[in-house]
């Protein structure tokens, strides 16, 4: 599964959340495995309540986009409108969204993960939450960090050298981590992710 942005937090949490009896739903295709085998998420929201603290431009730029005074606190924001709520008055739903609550609880498939330090609309230090949480748990992730890239450069991550300038990654598995190396992320290396990842369905179990 990939996304980004707000398909990046659907991706993050449908790979962590797989066949939670709860978190089923009613629409849709109903019986099969709802697990997904590797994903794919850029720049992902995570913890909605530590957003504010890390936007790099103190919410100038997400203000003025959205309309809002209050940055992601705001009850306007993209994230209060999914919750419901305004974040800081809802924490168990802010929690219940969030896809660190359930990594080191069940089985996490592989992930990539892409986010660009210039982000103003979710700030970098989202993607590193994610991935220090999978690393602490002993999952399989890589994190592919752009210095350069801002928010919704997803195609320009993957093809441009001045928004891929300096891009480094770091990878965790089975409770050991390398340290930072540069990278050219292209779309080529997210299809070898895939393909190293996914198995045949014969090997596979219940999962798709």
């Amino acid at each position: 599964m990939m996304g980004d942005s707000s398909g990046g937090w659907t991706t993050a949490m449908a790979a962590v959340t797989g066949n939670i009896p709860e978190l089923e739903g009613e629409v849709g295709e109903r019986g099969p495995s709802s697990a997904v085998q590797a994903a794919v998420p850029f720049h992902p929201p995570t913890d909605f309540l530590q957003m504010d603290a890390h936007m790099p431009d103190d919410c100038r730029s997400l203000n003025s986009a959205f309309g809002l005074t209050d940055c992601h606190s705001d009850t306007r924001s993209p994230e209060s409108q999914l919750l419901g709520c305004t974040i800081t008055a809802c924490p168990a739903k802010v929690a219940a969204a969030n896809p660190l609550t359930y990594i080191g609880t069940r089985r996490t498939p592989p992930f990539l993960i892409l986010h660009g330090e210039q982000d103003t609309t979710v700030p970098y230090h989202q993607s590193r939450l994610l991935y220090d949480k999978l690393a602490a748990a002993g999952d399989d992730a890589r994190l592919i960090s752009l210095p350069k890239a801002g928010h919704g450069t997803d195609f320009a991550m993957l093809t441009d050298d001045a928004t891929r300038q300096g891009a480094y990654q770091e990878s965790t598995r089975k409770g050991h981590t390398t340290a930072p190396r540069p990278v050219t992320p292209t779309w080529q290396a997210v299809v070898s992710f895939l393909d190293q990842r996914l198995r045949p369905a014969s090997r596979c179990g219940n999962h798709r």
